[in-house]
């Protein structure tokens, strides 16, 4: 079976994640990431509203349910790129990311440098 690139991301990692609620929501975003996932599918999924469910996300990791998605793209993208040799854009589309200049900006913005200057440093 293959190691998923995201390996270092798993829902065991996050201390916040030890209620079943957070559990459920965690397991559902690391098998999901490569798809588009609303707020409103993951609320369902933890029985909450949407807007309950945005809180509960916040108060439990003090980040959003749509950082934690890009902190987990991003770190597949990342994984892509330097242990699978993809490109960019294969990397950006692969991880889930619908615009690869949208990508590249949160790359950026997250790792201190664009993802093709990383790919030339590899």
């Amino acid at each position: 079976q293959a190691i998923p690139l995201h390996r270092d991301l798993t829902w065991e990692s996050y201390a916040w994640a030890s209620t079943p609620r957070m559990e459920q929501v965690m397991h559902y975003a690391l098998d999901n990431f490569t798809r588009d996932i609303s707020l409103d599918e993951v609320a369902t999924l933890a029985h909450l509203t949407k807007e309950a469910f945005c809180r509960f996300f916040k108060q439990h990791t003090r980040k959003t349910f749509i950082q934690f998605l890009q902190e987990v793209r991003l770190n597949h993208a990342l994984q892509l790129i330097k242990h699978e040799k993809k490109t960019v854009s294969e990397a950006a589309f692969a991880s889930g990311f619908n615009n690869l200049s949208y990508f590249n900006r949160l790359f950026k913005r997250t790792y201190g440098h664009s993802p093709s200057t990383f790919l030339q440093q590899r």
